[in-house]
């Protein structure tokens, strides 16, 4: 009797050790996928942020051979000897500790341009740069003019973006919570939510134009400058804003088409938190006298704080790493005024190069969307317990 209790205790244990490997197995692809384009890609990303190249611009090479030209007037001399009397260039050669030598000698003829033999000369001092650790490109972030005008550009999105958002689609939820329409409309609230960022882009690109012809916002501002002259409350032809190539209205411009697209999912969220409500509460507050306005604000509201919450939390995650409206309807114009954190991540990396520069804007980018993205969770978590 013993033996036979024995063995199948071994049997157990051996089929609770296969179920329990064979979940592990399932869960290996989802787990590898997550180290290999998740974790080692980050590890990667912040490892890059604190390496410092050493190395000669491309401009600093470019103003002495300009500097050189002018002392020279412009007389023929062969590029290895001119080489030799340009500052950069000996900056260069004392970094790599040797000296580089082209492989052929020619003339500088009115063909080959100073910016030309510049590119020349950097490309041949990139090969040999040498790198250092330091947190050099942290401390250049706080004092680089275009980062500062990114990080200032984020928290107007920040402030005006989520608070407009999460009113408006609260404010619509509400309003058509009881309307025999209202699935028509909350349909065609969702919809920019169907729509790709650069589609939208195209469009409000399209609505912004300063042509009253083309615009529809200048278009209606005509309109209504029309309707006032003709009423005697202003003078004067209308030519149009230009909302996108302005600094001063750039911004909300931009705001406003990402508010757009947004709302309908903050709409749809809290629609369906205002539906799990028992009605009872509000039956109460109705007995008690309190107006539809006082039960919305002083009952159903404070009922809605985890829902909201979490619709808050999401809507900062996306405004942290917007992207794809402002580079398709600005590309960070007009002069850098709409330069957002990840739109100059990507013009540091791809237009400028400097990898290491945009690695470290990825990770100060990073860390400002973890604590957010850790409290969503929270909130989620607490807001599921309370169902």
């Amino acid at each position: 009797m013993f033996s036979v209790q024995g063995t199948q205790g071994v049997r157990q244990k051996r089929r609770y050790n296969y179920r329990f490997l064979r979940y592990y197995l399932w869960m290996l692809p989802a787990f590898l996928l997550v180290v290999f384009f998740l974790i080692v890609p980050t590890i990667q990303t912040i490892i890059l942020s604190f390496q410092v190249p050493q190395r000669v611009s491309v401009s600093e090479l470019r103003k002495d051979l300009i500097q050189i030209f002018s002392e020279t007037g412009g007389i023929d001399v062969d590029r290895y000897t001119l080489l030799q009397d340009i500052p950069s260039w000996q900056k260069g050669v004392a970094l790599f500790q040797e000296k580089y030598h082209f492989s052929y000698k020619e003339k500088i003829e009115d063909t080959l341009t100073v910016n030309d033999l510049a590119e020349i000369s950097y490309t041949h001092l990139k090969e040999k740069s040498s790198i250092r650790f330091g947190i050099d490109h942290y401390k250049r972030m706080f004092t680089d003019s275009d980062m500062l005008i990114a990080f200032r550009n984020n928290l107007v999105w920040l402030v005006f973006f989520t608070v407009f958002t999460v009113s408006f689609g609260l404010g619509f939820a509400k309003l058509l919570m009881n309307i025999r329409w209202a699935p028509i409309a909350k349909t065609i609230i969702f919809v920019p939510m169907a729509i790709s960022y650069v589609a939208a882009g195209v469009i409000w690109s399209f609505m912004y134009d300063k042509d009253v012809q083309i615009g529809t916002i200048n278009a209606l501002l005509n309109f209504l400058n029309h309707v006032g002259r003709y009423f005697r409350m202003s003078s004067g032809y209308y030519e149009g804003i230009a909302f996108l190539g302005r600094p001063e209205t750039v911004n909300f411009a931009l705001i406003a088409a990402g508010v757009w697209m947004w709302v309908g999912f903050c709409m749809t969220v809290f629609s369906a938190a205002l539906a799990a409500l028992p009605a009872d509460v509000r039956e109460a507050a109705m007995v008690d006298g309190a107006t539809p306005v006082q039960t919305f604000f002083l009952v159903e509201v404070p009922m809605l704080l985890p829902t909201i919450t979490v619709v808050t939390t999401t809507m900062v995650i996306n405004v942290l790493k917007v992207f794809d409206i402002v580079y398709t309807m600005t590309q960070g114009g007009p002069y850098g005024s709409s330069e957002v954190l990840a739109n100059r991540m990507y013009r540091t990396a791809f237009n400028e190069g400097n990898f290491e520069y945009a690695a470290a804007m990825a990770v100060i980018l990073f860390l400002c969307i973890v604590p957010v993205m850790i409290g969503n969770i929270k909130s989620y978590y607490i807001e599921e317990s309370q169902r």
